[in-house]
């Protein structure tokens, strides 16, 4: 890098600005979504329940069978969840305005 390209004022805006765009205030990482707690809630009680009651219902495969299918879904709507729940997004702690 040459002393000329180091004079030169960058007209990208860089991504370490620290300022919201509309009020000026300090921006923060935070969560995009919350947490799927009744989704883990919901999981957790069926899987109980499921556990309790698969003995009594052998004779009927066609219940057991609709029961571990829902579950699977309530599995994979549950992991979809927590994945959202991880991604991160930079918000102004003033004015709330999401900015990515």
């Amino acid at each position: 890098m040459t002393s000329s390209d180091r004079s030169k004022p960058s007209l990208v805006k860089s991504e370490s600005d620290d300022s919201c765009e509309k009020c000026g205030g300090p921006l923060t990482w935070r969560q995009a979504h919350p947490h799927p707690v009744a989704r883990q809630i919901l999981f957790g009680v069926s899987f109980i329940v499921f556990l309790l009651v698969s003995d009594r219902l052998k004779e009927h495969r066609q219940i057991l069978y609709a029961w571990s299918i829902v579950q699977a879904g309530l599995g994979i709507w549950l992991i979809r969840g927590r994945i959202a729940a991880k991604k991160r997004i930079l918000r102004c702690i003033r004015c709330s305005a999401t900015l990515r």
